[in-house]
């Protein structure tokens, strides 16, 4: 056992982190995404919600909630306070997953604030959401196996390459 795995807690050894390799987060962006570790745990987390799922409207998002304590009436009660001209809020849980799609009209000035801003709760952490799918969209889901020994830039051409014709890629 080396030096630097001893000092580390088994939470950080059991950890899974999962990186979204075609579409990585704008370096661009106001906000910082990071995770909750023993050596951070005094900045705000936030996170980014990513739900390949298909909404009621257009003008709705997806705020994932898995993990979190609030009730479900404590958090309408933050989406209420937060976005006042919101159309309508619905939670949903399937298995282990649960969130929330939020609703605004389309052309409500609110849901750029919103997809920028995300959800502040009580512990000063973020939950940014994502946009919900078209109806008509259809979604499929591929399970890779058995990849190459590549470094992940190599790794990254090859599935863009591949996987190119046959539609959108959402997540690798």
């Amino acid at each position: 056992m080396s030096k630097t795995s001893a000092q580390r807690s088994w939470a950080q050894v059991v950890i899974k982190n999962r990186k979204l390799l075609l579409h990585s987060i704008n370096s661009s962006s106001t906000v910082n995404v990071v995770t909750s570790t023993p050596s951070n745990l005094d900045v705000p987390m936030v996170s980014k919600t990513c739900t390949w799922r298909t909404g009621h409207g257009s003008g709705s998002v997806f705020i994932d909630m898995t993990g979190r304590k609030e009730s479900k009436i404590e958090f309408l009660h933050l989406v209420a306070q937060q976005y006042p001209s919101r159309v309508g809020v619905l939670t949903q849980q399937v298995g282990t997953l649960k969130f929330a799609e939020i609703n605004f009209a389309p052309d409500d000035d609110t849901l750029s604030e919103c997809m920028t801003n995300g959800i502040i709760f009580a512990d000063k952490s973020t939950v940014l959401p994502c946009r919900v799918l078209d109806i008509h969209m259809q979604i499929i889901r591929l399970r890779l196996s058995n990849l190459p020994f590549l470094n992940e830039k190599d790794m990254m051409k090859g599935l863009e390459k591949s996987l190119r014709k046959y539609g959108d890629i959402l997540d690798v």
